[in-house]
């Protein structure tokens, strides 16, 4: 039972500082990446399986709120949290560089991804190294590392807390 509030509680903050404060909170138009820092967590301390399917749940929600092409996160969300749980094991988890590098390594797989998706559903031709690296792209790519180190200790707190057993 806790494990299901721990879960139900996570995804419902999560998604509402990403969403709702997202929109009031941005600097100059760029906000981190609350949902990748979240999935990279999980699949550095929870294991492949939970990166995968809060990668899905996270981005089918992400999917329906945004007006980008329909499945896009979906598919790119559960990609990355299961990339992360295979590398994570051969990385000290508790490193703070250790974090800011794997999740800048899944935000570049993130733009990438997208890119990618972009340039295959527009007929226009779309460059993909500028459709990547453009500054508010590489602005948000910088929030989201930044933010990452304290948002793992938040979300490993938060672990914590609904991991212990109360007798």
């Amino acid at each position: 039972m806790r494990k299901a509030l721990y879960c139900v509680f996570i995804f419902l903050i999560i998604i509402i500082c990403q969403f709702v404060l997202g929109r009031y909170l941005s600097i100059f138009g760029g906000f981190p990446n609350l949902i990748l820092i979240t999935i990279v967590f999980l699949s550095m301390t929870k294991g492949r399986l939970e990166a995968v399917v809060a990668g899905f749940l996270f981005g089918i929600i992400w999917d329906v709120f945004s007006v980008d092409i329909f499945g896009m996160r979906m598919l790119l969300f559960p990609v990355i949290g299961y990339a992360v749980g295979l590398l994570g094991r051969n990385f000290d988890k508790d490193q703070l560089y250790t974090q800011a590098f794997i999740i800048f390594i899944a935000n570049l797989i993130f733009l990438l991804g997208q890119a990618l998706i972009y340039s295959s559903f527009y007929s226009e031709n779309i460059h993909i190294f500028s459709a990547i690296f453009n500054l508010r792209n590489l602005f948000c790519l910088v929030l989201t590392v930044i933010f990452a180190i304290p948002s793992f200790l938040l979300l490993s707190i938060a672990d914590n807390y609904f991991s212990k057993k109360r007798h």
